[in-house]
This record gives structure tokens, sequence and C-alpha cells, in this order.
């Protein structure tokens, strides 16, 4: 029988302050722990992720759907980085 290992899943706020510093936590507990990591994010950020991870790194990165419009937000607003200024949001 295969050994099942443990699965730390990891979704970070989607914006770049939050999901940085979560890939750094990643790494470092793949390579402390025996631990399989899972990586949750929306499509655009995680096509930004994955030029990041190591050639070496077994971290799953895992897309969840995301429409901007269900949201009241315009169509490609999937990020707080897509959002214009809240000064202009204001006019």
């Amino acid at each position: 029988m295969a050994e099942i290992k443990e699965n730390i899943v990891m979704f970070p706020f989607m914006a770049q302050g939050h999901i940085i510093p979560f890939l750094g936590l990643a790494l470092e507990l793949e390579k402390k722990t025996g631990y399989t990591i899972t990586f949750v994010n929306i499509p655009q950020n995680i096509k930004k992720i994955q030029p990041l991870l190591p050639p070496t790194s077994a971290i799953r990165l895992l897309e969840i759907p995301f429409d901007p419009s269900a949201h009241g937000l315009p169509p490609n607003f999937e990020t707080t980085e897509s959002l214009p200024p809240l000064l202009r949001m204001v006019r």
C-alpha cells in the first residue's frame, strides 16, 4: 500500500503582497517537511507563480475559477493589481 502524505493547502488573498510571502512559506515547508503542498489561487496569479518555482519543486498549483462580473467588477479585473486607483473609482 502506498504511503499517504499529509497535504498543506495554501490559499492566500489574491494580491501580490500576500502571494509572494505565502509562496516563500510554501517553499520552506516543502524543504523542511515531507508534506505535499498545494497552492490555490486564480488562473492569472497561478501563471505568475509558475515561473517562480524551482524546477525540482513538487508544489502543486491549483487554479480556481473567478468571474469578476459575478462580483460587480469589470471584465479582466481578477486581482487588486488590475483595479484602477481608488481616487479614479470614486470620481
